[in-house]
């Protein structure tokens, strides 16, 4: 079955530019102006990156998570969905297609992985199973399905970050990378994370890096539309190195606005002249990104002793081995090139660039043109190399540093700052792995299993200290054990599971240990956490996964997960102290062990929720709180008496009976604050409320 069940490993052709087969109906479309408070905002969001048998996507939840609270300061009315199978999904964009009418401005946002066959493009859950080519309809969700949704709106805006590069096999006919340019139906916007047939930055921190991008200009006052994805696209080449290259096609007639008001005073533009260094400095990026003989031939010309003499002169030796094809241009732009030589004048380099801003012969126009431009009296000249390489070694020593200090980010700075200023540097390509295999904390991750897939999704949690126990004061029949308060110190980082165990993790383990799987009573697998794990069920697959990895994994001690759950807070629960179906999954509230799960709100599970639809704490962590109860290491005490401070387990490794926290979806919310605590016999063959999260130890 794992086997099937990687061959979602195909995806052969990741919607780097999820272009939108198939027409689409609509009506005359009328666009939101400025100032107009009457359309309503209705927005879909979904994010997918835990795919079955894949590994894992960073940042996909994050980005959904992130777009949607955005979306809701903007006055969007938002359907949030992550980690979504086939059968969710699709209700979700029915929810969304009941929301929109004559007046709605409609927003679709998707994060994760898709597809394109035969001309029709389709989105993948995360419990997509396809074993070929014929398989991608019934397992996938169509574009067209969203689209069809669509047609109703006046305003719809389509964003797809359908284009994340992972190591997926082709378990069937290739097919072409990226998919043909769509025009955008009267009316609407398309935005893609990338170019057509190019893939798209997963990102190094919380979000991707189209998101971040998107996420700050969506929030600029008085941007249109088109601005705002014009600032993306320039945000995104920039920090990429041209590597990313997002795309867009729209028919809009009039201007949408997600934030009005006045953009001149957010943007005014500021004029001056450029510094010699400067000019030489734009005459290179053009020269390089051209990937042009006779561009880079133009920029050595003007600058023989310029300081990217000695990069040129590889990236022309590069280009003419045979690597990297130069742009073709058609007839019409090469007969006006022409011209542009004969007349050799700045207005005519620069009617051509506004003609032709991507165009064959653009970075050569910019070398010309920059080469006119008023600059200071030429300086003495300067030994770029020499000073080039001062300015290396200086910003390697201060990468250095930051690394022995176990600063990640800093490092990765600095040494891609050293990379840039002196690319034929060879210290730099062992630093930078050096950097980005560091795990500190704020780092997510997730340790690969002997056949390649990805384990637990880890997060790295920082050393710190905080108040365990009963810091409310409550005094309560669900606090009583959790007295005396008392400073605990977490000395050292340690990474906790981002999720509860699912179940498709410890199926995986059951089917490769040979033991029965564990029943799901009909409410779903999947993404859904394993329930009714025993003691010993949950000691064999720690121990099986400490052999997977070569990584010693365990359960948290008390301490680490009262740590791990209040992540900062001092309140009953991490959000506050008033218990809320939009934070957790828990019971109907009435007294009693055992009352019913019910549905409202955010919370629509009657029993457990797929791990990841609730938002998570401070740290970073889903359902610390609610959905199932958590195993953790330590013995059962009757309260804190000589409880150790430095956060290690209570206890010795046998004992009678044991402890467990966080309450779950059976169970009223006083069992799911942050100090309650419950005695559980450690034979007990489990409930069906019985989960856990792991510990791995941080080297």
């Amino acid at each position: 079955m794992l086997n099937k069940i990687k061959y979602i490993n195909f995806i052969a052709a990741l919607l780097c530019s999820l272009g939108l087969a198939g027409a689409v109906q609509a009506a005359q479309r009328n666009l939101a102006v400025q100032g107009e408070q009457e359309s309503q905002r209705v927005a879909l969001v979904i994010g997918n990156a835990r795919y079955v048998g894949a590994p894992a996507l960073r940042n996909p939840v994050n980005d959904a998570h992130a777009i949607s609270d955005k979306l809701n300061e903007l006055g969007f009315q938002v359907i949030e969905v992550t980690d979504a199978t086939q059968k969710e999904m699709n209700r979700a964009i029915t929810s969304f297609g009941r929301k929109l009418n004559g007046g709605t401005v409609a927003l679709f946002f998707y994060a994760g992985h898709g597809v394109q066959v035969k001309g029709r493009n389709y989105i993948i859950p995360v419990d997509a199973q396809i074993d070929s080519e014929s398989a991608v309809a019934s397992e996938s969700v169509s574009v067209d399905t969203v689209l069809e949704q669509l047609g109703v709106s006046p305003v719809s805006i389509v964003i797809l970050d359908a284009c994340r590069n992972n190591p997926f096999e082709r378990s069937f006919r290739k097919i072409g990378g990226g998919l043909a340019q769509m025009d955008a139906p009267k009316g609407s916007f398309i935005a893609y994370a990338t170019a057509p047939g190019r893939t798209a930055a997963d990102g190094e921190g919380k979000n991707g890096l189209f998101t971040q991008e998107l996420l700050k200009q969506i929030n600029e006052p008085g941007l249109t539309l088109e601005s705002v994805f014009k600032r993306v696209r320039s945000g995104v080449s920039a920090k990429s190195g041209d590597a990313q290259m997002p795309w867009d096609s729209s028919s809009m007639t009039g201007e949408f606005y997600f934030k009005p008001g006045s953009a001149a005073q957010t943007s005014q533009a500021v004029v001056k002249i450029k510094s010699r260094e400067e000019i030489e400095q734009d005459a290179w990026e053009s020269a390089r990104l051209s990937n042009n003989t006779d561009v880079i031939q133009e920029y050595l010309k003007q600058y023989p002793k310029g300081r990217f003499v000695g990069p040129a002169r590889v990236l022309m030796a590069t280009i003419k081995a045979g690597i990297g094809k130069p742009a073709v241009a058609d007839e019409g732009e090469t007969t006006l090139w022409t011209e542009v030589q004969k007349g050799n004048r700045r207005e005519d380099y620069s009617a051509y660039l506004e003609q032709y801003p991507a165009g064959k012969y653009a970075a050569l126009a910019r070398i010309r043109l920059n080469a006119t431009e008023p600059s200071p009296e030429k300086p003495a000249e300067i030994n770029w190399e020499q000073e080039n390489r001062k300015q290396y070694e200086q910003l390697l020593a201060e990468g250095d540093a930051s690394l022995k200090n176990l600063d990640k980010k800093a490092a990765l700075d600095k040494y891609a700052a050293a990379q840039q200023v002196f690319p034929a540097g060879e210290e730099i390509a062992g630093r930078l792995m050096q950097a980005r295999k560091l795990i500190v904390a704020g780092d997510t991750f997730s340790d690969n299993l002997k056949d390649g897939s990805a384990g637990p999704e880890m997060v790295v949690l920082p050393a710190g200290k905080f108040q365990m126990g009963d810091v409310a004061s409550v005094g309560d029949s669900y606090s009583k054990s959790s007295v005396p308060v008392h400073e605990v110190t977490i000395a050292k980082p340690f990474a906790i599971g981002k999720f509860e165990i699912t179940f498709d993790e410890f199926d995986r383990f059951s089917r490769a240990t040979g033991q029965a799987l564990l029943s799901d009573y009909g409410w779903g697998r999947g993404r859904r956490p394993a329930v009714r794990i025993s003691w010993d069920m949950l000691t064999a697959y720690l121990q099986w996964l400490s052999e997977q990895t070569g990584r010693h994994y365990r359960l948290p001690t008390e301490a680490e997960w009262e740590y791990a759950a209040r992540a900062g807070s001092n309140t009953l629960y991490w959000w506050g102290n008033e218990p809320s179906h939009e934070y957790a999954n828990y019971g109907d509230g009435q007294p009693g062990w055992f009352p019913s799960g019910v549905v409202l709100g955010r919370d629509q599970w009657m029993y457990t929720a797929p791990v990841g639809q609730f938002p998570p704490n401070p740290f970073g962590l889903y359902d610390m709180q609610g959905n199932v109860w958590e195993w953790v290491a330590d013995c059962w005490h009757e309260n804190y008496s000589g409880a150790p401070a430095d956060g290690s387990a209570y206890g010795s490794a046998e004992c009678g009976n044991r402890v467990m926290r966080g309450g779950s979806w059976g169970y009223n919310p006083s069992f799911m604050r942050a100090d309650a605590r419950v005695k559980v016999f450690w034979g007990v063959l489990s409930f069906l409320y019985y989960g856990a999260r792991v510990v791995r130890d941080i080297d």
